[in-house]
């Protein structure tokens, strides 16, 4: 998801100022754990584990040196909100800025669109610029 390439690139790239992320899967292990107990896929694609957990944005939280807006609507029917509440989590007891919001209703898609991205601009106008 675009929300997984978010994190995967502010804890990778130290010139990000800040990571907006929508409905993210933070947990891809979990997410992909039943394509990669398919017996077999291990012989075809040896070091898919490895890839799958290095694809993981919970894998590389002690790297992300950026505030991160996590955004989530309760009833999204794609990644489940815990998703984005121990993602959160996971930062916070790391050390790092992270705001999560979350709304009751909107699922994977409106919640973002009509909500998340309004809400994110107020959170950026909020953000103090870093020196180049």
């Amino acid at each position: 998801s675009a929300g997984t390439v978010s994190l995967l690139l502010a804890s990778h790239e130290p010139r990000l100022a800040a990571s907006i992320a929508y409905a993210a899967c933070s947990d891809v292990e979990t997410r992909l754990a039943p394509v990669t107990r398919t017996w077999g896929i291990t012989t075809l694609l040896p070091d898919l584990k490895n890839f799958v957990k290095e694809s993981s944005p919970r894998t590389h939280v002690a790297k992300i040196n950026c505030p991160v807006f996590l955004f989530h609507a309760s009833d999204d029917s794609n990644v489940p909100v815990t998703e984005s509440q121990t993602y959160s989590q996971m930062l916070k007891s790391a050390g790092k800025t992270v705001d999560l919001q979350t709304v009751p209703t909107g699922n994977h898609y409106d919640s973002m669109i009509q909500q998340g991205i309004p809400r994110a601009i107020q959170w950026l106008q909020t953000q103090k610029p870093t020196a180049p």
